[in-house]
């Protein structure tokens, strides 16, 4: 029992040490898994929930965007026909082309397509 108290004498100090280490490792491993970390970066939640924001923000625009351009295609479709019935300007056309016209018969086609 002597042999083992004078182990302990000795090497008091890095004893001391190594409990003081491994008390430090346990304390920081229990801090790590409690929610007391969370509670201290507060702002740093903050700073990402902002940043989420922005990114979401920027794919609604673009969602937004990207529905607005497919709608405007399909659109001009649509409004290029309904103009070539209205106006059928490529059939005049076809008329003034017509070799058999005379020119004041070619200047009232012209005044028709101006209209």
């Amino acid at each position: 029992m002597s042999s083992v108290w004078e182990f302990v004498k000795r090497h008091k100090g890095k004893i001391i040490a190594g409990s003081v280490v491994v008390g430090g490792l346990y304390t920081a491993k229990k801090i790590n898994d409690s929610d007391l970390l969370d509670k201290f970066n507060v702002g740093n939640s903050r700073i990402k929930e902002n940043e989420l924001s922005v990114a979401r923000k920027h794919f609604i625009f673009d969602s937004h965007q990207q529905s607005c351009d497919k709608n405007l295609t399909e659109s001009i479709i649509d409004i290029r026909n309904i103009i070539r019935n209205r106006y059928p300007v490529e059939n005049i056309v076809d008329t003034v082309k017509e070799p058999n016209l005379t020119p004041e018969e070619k200047i009232r086609v012209f005044d028709d397509i101006k209209l």
